[in-house]
């Protein structure tokens, strides 16, 4: 029996040693998570999707990324974050020469009307990118609870519910 002790009672101290430093650094490792996290989200970075609280809107390419997107493809809206009819702005500058593509309003004032739900969600409307040269193109788009003009848009007055902003490069 004292045979049996020696051999095992190293091993079982041994191990609680190990166990106790496993135990401690898994909390200093657990530590160094939470404050990586705290400082990030002090620094602007948040989690996506259902963290954004009311109204927002998105781009998606249809047939491919937002920095790839074919030219016959579609330029599709994401939205949600509450519920019942919205004006949709958007429009499309290209970034090598500043020429403004309006998606809407159009030409005569009319916005697109969206129904958008508290979960996101694509919208029934899309655009078609034939019209666009081939490039890249700084695409804003935005919401709103009253019909706006296109000057109104482009001042980001009080007016607009939400609004993004984000780069749709066009292939040839």
């Amino acid at each position: 029996m004292e045979q049996v002790l020696k051999k095992t009672a190293p091993r079982a101290a041994w191990l609680r040693r190990s166990s106790f430093v496993v135990g401690g650094v898994l909390s200093a490792a657990a530590a160094l998570v939470l404050v990586r996290n705290a400082n990030l989200q002090s620094a602007g970075f948040h989690a996506k999707g259902s963290q954004m609280v009311g109204p927002h809107v998105s781009i998606v390419c249809k047939d491919g990324p937002t920095t790839a997107c074919p030219h016959g493809s579609k330029l599709l809206f994401l939205a949600g974050g509450s519920t019942g009819p919205q004006f949709l702005n958007a429009y499309a500058e290209n970034t090598a020469t500043g020429e403004r593509v309006w998606f809407s309003p159009s030409e005569q004032g009319q916005p697109a009307t969206v129904t958008i739900a508290v979960q996101d969600a694509m919208l029934d409307l899309g655009v078609p990118l034939a019209s666009l040269p081939a490039g890249t193109y700084r695409v804003h788009v935005s919401l709103s609870p009253q019909r706006l003009s296109r000057a109104v848009v482009l001042g980001s007055g009080p007016a607009l519910v939400s609004g993004s902003e984000a780069l749709l490069t066009v292939l040839p």
